[in-house]
């Protein structure tokens, strides 16, 4: 593939809407998913492991609450009570405050009958509503302390008769789960993104594939329209199209009462080349001058092949006069010119009619005129222009 096709089919993306809009809307959504996921989706999930944590530390702390006395029991004794709970959720540190927020019992003893002093635990967890903040390695708790775990430190207050009357502190090493839903979640983004590019890039293909092939049934069209209109051997167009032309130009000139002329050529003597020198001979004669016929005239002259060694020329913004100027020299220079093909010296002449167009009269009456005169100068002895 050639850099001039790739940018013309590229370009036709462009300019082609639904093929513009269908790629603006696949480019976005390509691109916004993993983005969307990312920022939404995925947060959901951890916000779910968190929310089961919450949900496993509250029923701990209840059961702890109704199987332990800390009011009355040591605390060696509430210590060993509580060791296997402690290792088995990975709850490395535990206070518990009464409801003055002293603490009665911790598994920091030199915290034990001091007071939480932090505004959460009037604000929040006196109100009877669990509290929490989640801390990366590295980050200071509330109590200051940096740690060497991701871990979530939760407030549960304990209710009895509706009323507040203790709290749990408790420090949740959730390093374990954090590391596996981060490994899961960068596994995730990356079969996201992943297949996300490679939807984007079978998309593209599709796309671009689907505009070279746009293209070409355009270029096919354009080619078959060509084909219908012109004639196969000169490139000339066709009688057929000739007269859907010519129709369009006398409509508009009965508007503007513009003149129009039309002239009839023949080729003098043809069937004689055929027989003297060979069809091919003959195709060639009709080309040359059909090539003659396209260098006397103007862009805005119509010019067909009629049919066989004939040829009609409309002329429009032109009147008798102008017609005459126009085909006496197209006569001439063909009778001038020699043609020199396969070792074969030759030459021809032509015939020519021309008539100018009455308004409101039929478009066959003004092309039979200029056949009239077509036919009387073949009888004068050919070779010159003859008007209607």
């Amino acid at each position: 593939m050639n850099k001039k096709s790739f940018f013309r089919v590229t370009k036709n993306i462009f300019n082609t809407r639904i093929y513009l809009a269908i790629s603006l809307i696949v480019v976005l959504v390509t691109i916004f998913t993993p983005v969307l996921i990312n920022q939404f989706i995925i947060p959901s999930f951890k916000e779910q492991i968190i929310n089961n944590v919450l949900d496993n530390t509250r029923k701990i702390a209840y059961r702890i609450s109704q199987e332990i006395n800390f009011h009355t029991s040591t605390s060696d004794d509430i210590s060993k009570s509580i060791e296997i709970d402690l290792n088995t959720f990975n709850i490395f540190k535990i206070h518990y405050m009464n409801k003055d927020g002293k603490i009665l019992y911790s598994t920091q003893k030199e915290k034990i009958g001091t007071f939480h002093d932090h505004p959460h635990f009037y604000e929040t967890v006196s109100q009877g509503k669990s509290y929490y903040v989640i801390k990366s390695k590295g980050d200071l708790t509330h109590e200051d302390d940096g740690h060497k775990h991701d871990i979530i430190e939760i407030y549960v207050p304990i209710m009895k008769d509706g009323k507040f009357y203790s709290t749990f502190e408790l420090y949740y090493d959730i390093t374990k789960e954090i590391n596996e839903f981060n490994s899961l979640s960068d596994k995730i983004m990356k079969i996201i993104v992943s297949t996300s590019l490679i939807v984007l890039i079978l998309f593209l293909i599709t796309i671009y594939n689907a505009s070279k092939n746009n293209l070409r049934l355009i270029n096919n069209h354009k080619r078959f329209k060509e084909l219908a209109n012109s004639d196969s051997l000169t490139g000339l167009y066709n009688r057929r199209y000739f007269y859907h032309l010519a129709n369009k130009i006398l409509k508009l000139t009965s508007r503007s009462n513009s003149p129009i002329s039309v002239c009839m050529i023949d080729i003098d003597n043809f069937k004689s080349i055929n027989d003297t020198y060979g069809h091919h001979l003959g195709d060639f004669v009709i080309k040359n001058l059909s090539k003659n016929l396209l260098e006397f005239t103007r862009d805005s002259d119509i010019v067909a092949r009629y049919g066989g060694e004939e040829f009609i020329i409309l002329f429009p913004d032109t009147d008798i006069n102008g017609a005459r100027v126009i085909t006496n020299k197209i006569c001439k220079k063909i009778a001038e010119q020699k043609l020199e093909s396969q070792n074969s010296n030759l030459s021809y002449t032509v015939s020519i009619g021309v008539s100018e167009y009455k308004h409101n009269s039929h478009i066959d009456e003004f092309i039979i005129n200029a056949d009239n005169a077509l036919y009387k100068a073949k009888d004068n002895g050919k070779n010159q222009v003859v008007i209607s």
